[in-house]
Formats: C-alpha cells, structure tokens, sequence
C-alpha cells in the first residue's frame, strides 16, 4: 500500500514510500530506493535543516555535515549508514554489561545517563527509538545536554 509519495531525505529521490497490505504501522512506510522509513527521512530532514539550515537529503549533504561532532546513539539504520564515513561521526550502543566508554565487539558502550565525553563536545546527537528504554529519562537529559555545544541540537525520536 502507498502511503506517501514525497522526497526521500536519506537519499534523496522523488520517492513512494510504501507498506505491506497487512501492515499497521504506517510511520514504518519505507522508500522504495533506499528502505528508509518515514521516521528516518523526517530525522535526516531536521539534522539538515538544523546544521545547515538547508532542505536537503542526508546522502548529498555529507561533505558539509562532516564539519560537525555528532554522536549517535545506534550502529545500524540509515542515518547510521551515511554518518558512518563523516570524520567527526562517533555512535555507540547501551550494553548492560559494558561500561559506558567501554568496547563491545568493537562497539562502543554509550550510557545516556553518564556518556563518556567532555562537556560541550557535540554540535549534535541523534538517539532514535532510544529514550525511552532509558530508566532515568530525565537524567540521560541532563548528560545530554551537558556534552552538547551551546546551541547544539539533540534530535530524537520515541515510538
């Protein structure tokens, strides 16, 4: 089923974006070029929009984004996919059994509750479908924001 026809913020194309007949979960609808969801390309709009003030996909946009400390707090997706070559790109994963600033099978351990970087690093962080497994919400935003730059941007989704 179509759900939308529009342009694709990951990628960048003139886009359907479509789901199975079945399906329930109309945000999940994915671009039938790169199978980013709705969610994702609404996500990439906003870091765009808000880091370059600019109405471009992720995909084109790399270049001038790599300029920027983001951190992401996952290591799969499609904005993980395109950050992953930027040079100040640095994501991670919570494990329950790794310190935070600890390595995973190469992964680094990110505790939103206690993130294992200096004050005023990042220009941007990006948590998708993350908060709320976090227990201590509330916490996780004050280390948020205390490793954010002044004037820097937390994006985030919550299903």
């Amino acid at each position: 089923m179509i759900v939308v026809k529009e342009k694709c913020y990951i990628c960048g194309n003139d886009s359907v974006f479509s789901i199975r007949d079945d399906s329930v979960l109309l945000r999940e609808a994915t671009c039938q070029y790169c199978g980013a969801s709705i969610r994702n390309s609404d996500t990439a709009k906003t870091i765009v929009s808000k880091l370059l003030n600019k109405k471009a996909a992720l995909l084109e946009s790399i270049k001038a984004l790599s300029k920027y400390k983001i951190l992401g707090t996952s290591s799969r997706g499609s904005i993980h996919s395109i950050l992953r070559y930027s040079p100040n790109y640095i994501f991670g994963e919570y494990f329950d059994d790794v310190a935070s600033g600890q390595r995973k099978n190469g992964i680094l351990c990110i505790d939103l509750k206690n993130i294992p970087f200096a004050d005023d690093y990042f220009d941007l962080i990006i948590s998708e479908d993350v908060l709320e497994h976090v227990q201590d919400v509330d916490k996780a935003f004050v280390e948020i924001n205390r490793v954010l730059k002044k004037g820097g941007h937390h994006i985030f989704t919550v299903p």
